[in-house]
């Protein structure tokens, strides 16, 4: 991870994220730790997160598993619209990276929280409805 977010710093990337789930995912997982490396103003430093520290549990890896485009399709709305589970969680973590990159969180719990309130008041399925309505046009 440290050699890639050297890669986004060389491209002039401010603030960064490069994670790998110790699942082989190439996203932050909650089955196991996840590697991370952190670009913030030239420095990168990395660490390691569990997602015991942030749901006080990890996830059975067979709950992430998706399946054809109408499986997924139906994963996501789920999630958008508030159903608990694994896929639930990994979202809000990997959300929460992103959030931070974007400087609306200075830290992954915080992150967390915002990413759940986008679900939990609805302008998250809001937003996925309006790119289907785009897409449909």
């Amino acid at each position: 991870t440290e050699m890639f977010a050297g890669v986004l710093k060389n491209l002039g990337a401010k603030r960064a994220f490069v994670v790998h789930g110790s699942d082989g995912l190439d996203e932050a997982t909650v089955v196991g730790e996840t590697r991370v490396s952190e670009l913030n103003d030239g420095l990168i430093t990395t660490y390691n997160i569990n997602s015991i520290d942030f749901f006080g549990e990890t996830s059975d890896g067979r709950e992430l598993l998706g399946g054809d485009a109408s499986a997924n399709a139906e994963i996501t709305r789920g999630v958008l619209t508030g159903k608990d589970g694994a896929c639930r969680k990994v979202v809000l973590l990997n959300a929460a990276l992103a959030i931070m990159a974007g400087g609306k969180a200075e830290n992954i719990r915080k992150g967390i929280d915002v990413a759940a309130d986008c679900i939990d008041n609805g302008a998250a399925v809001k937003k996925l409805q309006a790119l289907i309505e785009l897409s449909n046009s």
